[in-house]
């Protein structure tokens, strides 16, 4: 507002004195900046909001990270005999052949046996093997689920349950690679037909637990050795496990075993054997050892 635009004659006469005496003054409406008395000013200076964008930035960057793996979960524990069931079944060359009847007779045919031997007062057989000259053992353990616990079945396994025919090269290839003694008879020998475990149960132990089941039971049969083919397609693995538990090796063996040349595998020999067992009994006040089968290891033939 100046001088000029005042209408009243008597305010601009007052304001011309005025004026005239202080030639700066005037009634000039500036805009003030209104003071913040409750922080920094409401506007940012350049290096400020740069400042503020590079931080927002970064903190919006720290929320869309994604947050950190969680640690890995603790291998499984190993299993031990006393985690595995073992069930001897019949050994079909499929399993599209084991029909519902043939598992409803082996069924019976073992219930019978069970019941003969309750009422007779007999003890029930520690081992009982089915007709064939071949069986599967079936490894089961108890898993924890949503409804509570179950049996999982863990791993197969198929081998003789006969007294081998002595052969000259079995009995040079026990005394070369075993440095065995003859018996009587000859040396007899079984042999590991197929080993098989499911993917969750590999390498927890399971194939351990079979070859020492596997091999007391061939004692049990009466066979001093125990055959098998190692084929891992030549990586060596393989070969390399069995010779570990104790076989070994045997060329001159190829021939009889199917795999000429190692063709579909390696030709190994191993020993039979019973594991020996720390649980211990007390019958009659005595202190006994606990037999392998029927005892440390849980084998049930019904």
């Amino acid at each position: 507002m100046t001088a000029s635009s005042i209408r009243n004659p008597i305010l601009q006469f007052v304001a011309i004195a005025l004026t005239i005496a202080d030639p700066t003054f005037g009634f000039v409406h500036t805009a003030a900046p209104v003071k913040n008395t409750y922080g920094p000013p409401t506007t940012y200076g350049a290096a400020e909001r740069t400042h503020r964008t590079t931080t927002g930035n970064r903190s919006m960057r720290m929320k869309s990270d994604p947050s950190p793996p969680a640690p890995p979960s603790p291998p499984p524990p190993i299993l031990q005999h006393a985690d595995v069931t073992w069930n001897i079944r019949p050994f079909y060359e499929k399993d599209a052949d084991r029909s519902k009847s043939d598992r409803l007779k082996h069924k019976l045919a073992t219930s019978a046996i069970r019941f003969e031997c309750r009422i007779t007062g007999q003890t029930k057989p520690t081992v009982l093997l089915p007709r064939g000259g071949k069986t599967v053992l079936e490894a089961y353990v108890i898993e924890r689920g949503k409804l509570g616990k179950k049996r999982v079945l863990a791993g197969r396994f198929g081998m003789t349950t006969k007294r081998g025919p002595a052969d000259p090269l079995i009995d040079s290839a026990m005394q070369k690679y075993l440095a065995s003694d003859l018996t009587k008879n000859g040396i007899a020998a079984g042999a590991i037909i197929f080993m098989y475990v499911s993917q969750p149960y590999r390498s927890r132990g399971l194939g351990t637990l079979a070859i020492d089941v596997m091999s007391a039971l061939q004692s049990y049969i009466g066979n001093d050795a125990i055959l098998c083919v190692a084929d891992d397609d030549g990586s060596g693995k393989l070969t390399a496990w069995y010779e570990s538990h104790g076989f070994k090796v045997a060329e001159e063996l190829q021939h009889i075993l199917g795999t000429p040349g190692g063709k579909h595998g390696e030709a190994m020999i191993g020993p039979t054997y019973t594991p020996d067992t720390d649980e211990t009994t007390t019958v009659n006040g005595e202190e006994i050892s606990v037999p392998f089968l029927g005892g440390a290891c849980n084998i049930k033939w019904w």
